[in-house]
């Protein structure tokens, strides 16, 4: 019963820090076209930083998990508009 009670404290835990994590990290705009982000960088007189990423890339999923959650991330993201873009399964090049 112990253990049970243990196992469930540490998955809660550990979920709560992913969260965390999550709300201290990079602040993405998503749902907008490239020109708002591009406009909405100028008026602010900052660049635009553009993440552009696919779901089947190990990197792009190592910078998601493990990068841009970082608090470290989010102080230099402020100094840009971030937007994230899912690239297609096969882009032609």
């Amino acid at each position: 019963m112990m253990k049970k009670f243990l196992m469930v404290a540490l998955f809660a835990l550990m979920g709560a820090t992913v969260l965390k994590a999550q709300n201290n990290g990079v602040k993405f705009i998503e749902d907008k076209p490239l020109s708002d982000v591009l406009a909405q960088a100028g008026k602010a007189n900052k660049y635009a930083f553009v993440d552009v990423y696919a779901t089947w890339c190990g990197p792009c999923k190592y910078m998601t998990s493990q990068v841009f959650p970082q608090a470290a991330a989010a102080t230099i993201s402020t100094k840009h508009s971030s937007m994230r873009s899912t690239m297609p399964k096969r882009a032609r090049v």
